[in-house]
């Protein structure tokens, strides 16, 4: 089991991270800098095919085949973060209803059993 626990402040503009593995960073740092609470990117995963790419602004998002590689823009470890389309979907989902709606001060990300949720507290 993996995960990123995120403590966010100030409406998402400063966040802060536990200690974590890199490609778990990676995720984290999507969803509290590139992501917020805007959909463009589930959006754009949604048609997404084989090849297709965007970036945020520290995060690259890639398909390739049924998977989204996600890496970190300006890595000091280069990492990749691999995530089927439909666990990206399922997490952008949990992101918006668990995060942006209530929004809690403390946010889970977890990979395990080659699954990803997210969990809060207030």
């Amino acid at each position: 089991m993996q995960g990123i626990r995120l403590f966010l402040k100030d409406n998402y503009k400063r966040y802060f991270f536990d200690n974590a593995p890199v490609n778990m960073l990676i995720l984290g740092c999507f969803f509290a800098s590139d992501v917020g609470c805007d959909t463009i990117f589930k959006e754009w995963a949604e048609t997404a095919t084989d090849g297709d790419c965007c970036s945020g602004n520290i995060t690259r998002l890639e398909m390739e085949g049924d998977d989204m590689l996600m890496t970190d823009l300006y890595p000091e470890v280069p990492a990749v973060l691999r995530i089927t389309k439909d666990q990206f979907i399922k997490l952008f989902d949990e992101w918006l209803e668990k995060v942006c709606k209530p929004r809690p001060r403390e946010v889970m990300i977890i990979h395990d059993n080659d699954e990803f949720r997210i969990e809060v507290k207030d």
